[in-house]
């Protein structure tokens, strides 16, 4: 409204162009120095406050128009899907990481890849000698007692069963006997028979008690 009425005071108005004396829009000559007003003056003076008139109207706009925020580039649209998806990757990494080491120390547990104790061997077992039956046991912190004489520790190693005579045995055993004897095995009937078997050994059954 302001920019309005500067534009119609303006216009009804003539400038003289040799002593700059404002004159009214009617006035022929400049009632100062008496200077021929035309056209020209007209045309001057409507152009100048046309422009004042913008200028006015853009200084209005710039002071009052609020800032825009600055465009986002397509990498800032991208860059938090992005960083989403790495993330999934990795969560998936690890866990299947941690699936792949799970599965792997349950197959080397039962199998006894370990070298350690396996529990499908804990338990009372029986050898039938012929003459007699003799109890073998296997216990839980890898000792061996046979007859009821805590005698060896056992263990096993992949598919091996290993049995290692104790100190006190090993000094009641002959010279140069083997201290430590690795068996193949086999469980069969539903895991109840134990068969072991080595090289220069013969062959146990055990039945589980």
């Amino acid at each position: 409204m302001l920019t309005i009425l500067i534009y119609k005071e303006v216009i009804m108005s003539k400038f003289c162009p040799k002593c700059k004396l404002e004159n009214n829009d009617e006035s022929k000559f400049c009632l100062n120095c008496g200077t021929q007003l035309g056209e020209n003056s007209y045309q001057s003076t409507q152009t100048q406050a046309q422009t004042n008139s913008i200028d006015m109207q853009q200084g209005n706009n710039q002071a009052t128009a609020p800032a825009s925020p600055p465009p986002l580039s397509p990498q800032g649209y991208n860059q938090p899907m992005q960083s989403k998806s790495s993330n999934n990757k990795l969560i998936f990494a690890i866990i299947a990481i941690i699936v792949i080491v799970v599965v792997a120390a349950v197959v080397l547990l039962i199998s006894g890849g370990l070298g350690g104790t396996d529990s499908r061997f804990v338990g009372t077992w029986e050898q039938d000698a012929g003459y007699m039956s003799i109890d073998w046991v296997f216990k839980s912190d890898g000792k061996l007692t046979i007859m009821n004489m805590e005698i060896a520790e056992w263990s096993v190693n992949g598919d091996k069963l290993c049995i290692k005579a104790d100190d006190a045995w090993v000094q009641s055993m002959p010279s140069g006997s083997d201290t430590e004897t690795c068996y193949n095995y086999a469980f069969s009937d539903s895991g109840n028979t134990l068969t072991l078997s080595a090289s220069g050994v013969s062959t146990t059954t055990l039945t589980k008690k």
